[in-house]
């Protein structure tokens, strides 16, 4: 009957390890580790005793382990691991210089349609409207819309 018991308490032990370690443990630690080995080690003297033992230990535990998970989500006990804040701020833009339509620029990098570009010794992101235009070509303003600035070769003015 000893046998039984102790068959009995390596299992517990186990199992209450394991849930200690994915309720108030985070990672994979040693306390999870040590209650996977305590209850290997139950499960398997259970079938050193006999195999209707090991069998009868094993489904046991298996069939708590089971109960605990699902019981657990059923009540919600994982809402208080769980992340529930929101970010409700919002990402500022940079000031955009006080740039306007018509002012005439230099690009400082090629712009494939985007790159950067000069205008007030002051480098802002330009795009295109789709057309690739060398470094150090200059540029104008054809149309600001919020924090893009879109850019034509002079040589080519489009009208958006």
């Amino acid at each position: 009957m000893d046998e039984y018991i102790s068959i009995g308490l390596l299992v517990v032990i186990g199992l209450v390890l394991i849930i200690v370690e994915v309720l108030f443990v985070p990672g994979t630690t040693f306390v999870g580790i040590i209650g996977f080995i305590l209850g290997s080690i139950g499960i398997y003297l259970g079938f050193q005793e006999s195999v209707e033992i090991g069998w009868t230990v094993l489904g046991t535990s298996a069939t708590i382990s089971g109960l605990a998970f699902y019981f657990s989500f059923k009540r919600g006990l994982w809402r208080r691991f769980a992340l529930n804040t929101q970010q409700t701020g919002n990402v500022s833009h940079p000031e955009m210089p006080l740039l306007q339509v018509g002012e005439v620029g230099k690009t400082v990098s090629a712009l494939r349609p985007s790159g950067t570009a000069e205008f007030k010794n002051t480098f802002v992101q330009v795009r295109t409207l789709g057309n690739f235009v060398d470094n150090n070509s200059l540029i104008k303003i054809i149309q600001i819309e919020k924090n893009k600035i879109w850019v034509a070769p002079i040589s080519e003015e489009i009208e958006p």
